[in-house]
C-alpha cells in the first residue's frame, strides 16, 4: 500500500526479465503500474507511474536500453 518500492522477490524475477532481454535484442515492452482504488485518482495515476518507472530504472541498472521500455 502506497509505496513504489521493489521487494526482494520482485527483483528475482526482474533479473529474469532482463536476462530474456539481453538475450532478445529486438523485443521492447510495455510496463504498467497498478493500484488499489483507495485513494483519488489523481494520487493513484502518480502511484502507478512511479511504480512503473522504479521497474524500468531497474531493468535500466541491469543493462536493458531505457528505450526498450515503455512505462505507463
Amino acid at each position: 500500500f502506497n509505496e513504489y518500492v521493489l521487494k526482494p522477490a520482485q527483483k528475482l524475477e526482474l533479473d529474469k526479465i532482463a536476462e530474456f532481454l539481453k538475450a532478445n535484442q529486438l523485443h521492447i515492452i510495455e510496463v504498467g503500474g497498478h493500484t488499489d482504488n483507495i485513494a483519488t485518482k489523481e494520487y493513484n495515476l502518480k502511484l502507478s507511474t512511479m511504480r512503473a518507472d522504479v521497474i524500468k530504472s531497474y531493468l535500466v541498472q541491469k543493462g536493458i536500453d531505457a528505450n526498450r521500455i515503455q512505462a505507463k
